[in-house]
């Protein structure tokens, strides 16, 4: 993945890096921290105003330690940033930006019971959530963007069982990990 994630950005600052600095009214980053935990985060940001944004993180993993236990699962993040830094234009000082994010994950096992009979058991995890951030974005050489990022979240999570190829054979509401969270980030992109 971290493979896939450099050739991206590799080419698209090679595409994108001869527009002139004046037209550059998007970014597309790669945060640099999800790697860490085996997962590729992706946003677009997109100017709407002279201090005002939105912008759209986008999220996968896929990640299988030893052959019988499998994590994946993606997630959506929507966010409105506001600029605050004197005259500079969007994309590119302090920010605070309120977010949304919907989650989901799912965790496989290879187990076998006490008559050594093997099937597969799932957890899937679903979470919906929203917070707030305040981060600063700094703009390099016109086209390169170098994004930090930190803020409180709160999320209601439910969780849904499944043995074999049976449906979702109970659902529970993990109150243990339900409630308030920090996001984080630091990413690296391209503006155009």
């Amino acid at each position: 993945m971290k493979t896939l994630a450099a050739s991206v950005f590799a080419a698209a600052a090679v595409l994108l890096a001869a527009r002139p600095a004046a037209a550059q009214t998007r970014a597309f980053k790669v945060n640099l921290l999800s790697p860490f935990v085996k997962t590729g985060s992706f946003f677009y940001e997109q100017q709407l105003g002279a201090k005002s944004s939105l912008q759209l993180g986008a999220l996968a993993t896929y990640w299988s330690p030893d052959g019988n236990t499998t994590l994946r699962g993606f997630a959506f993040t929507p966010e409105f940033r506001r600029y605050f830094s004197g005259s500079e234009q969007a994309l590119n000082g302090f920010y605070a930006a309120p977010f949304l994010r919907y989650q989901k994950m799912a965790l496989s096992m290879a187990v076998t019971d006490e008559t050594d009979i093997p099937y597969t058991g799932t957890v899937t995890l679903q979470t919906l959530g929203a917070g707030l951030v305040v981060g600063h974005q700094w703009r390099y050489g016109g086209c390169v963007t170098l994004d930090t990022f930190l803020g409180p979240s709160y999320s209601r999570n439910v969780a849904h069982f499944a043995i074999g190829d049976t449906q979702a054979i109970d659902q529970a509401d993990l109150g243990g990990f339900s409630g308030f969270g920090l996001r984080t980030g630091i990413a690296v992109g391209v503006a155009f």
